[in-house]
């Protein structure tokens, strides 16, 4: 249970900090609370960039981006820069980022956070 609560807080400071971030270079920002709700919000709207969380709850960020270039590859269009952002860095985390369709994938380690 401590556990949880921590991984929870963690998510919630990493949020603010990645908000506090990207707004103070003038940009927008938006959050999706599970995996389903960020591939609906792209659906909805049209972003710059996406920022996905690897382990999304519902629905994980992988998935998720599959739904998203699947969703692509049928309408046609821009293809949506998709950056996976995770706490892991396990051997491999990178490629399965890769392979799901994100543009580019990085964690926690590689911000210095």
């Amino acid at each position: 249970m401590r556990y949880s609560a921590f991984k929870s807080l963690l998510r919630v400071t990493s949020q603010k900090l990645t908000q506090w971030i990207i707004e103070r270079e003038g940009l927008d920002v938006h959050f999706a609370v599970n995996g389903v709700e960020a591939v609906e919000k792209t659906r909805e709207t049209s972003y710059s960039c996406v920022l996905m969380d690897c382990n999304l709850s519902v629905k994980d960020g992988l998935q998720a981006t599959r739904e998203i270039r699947e969703r692509e590859s049928v309408c046609g269009g821009k293809r949506l820069p998709i950056i996976a952002v995770t706490a892991s860095a396990m051997s491999g985390d990178r490629k399965r980022c890769m392979d799901a369709g994100s543009k580019f994938s990085t964690t926690l380690n590689d911000t210095g956070l």
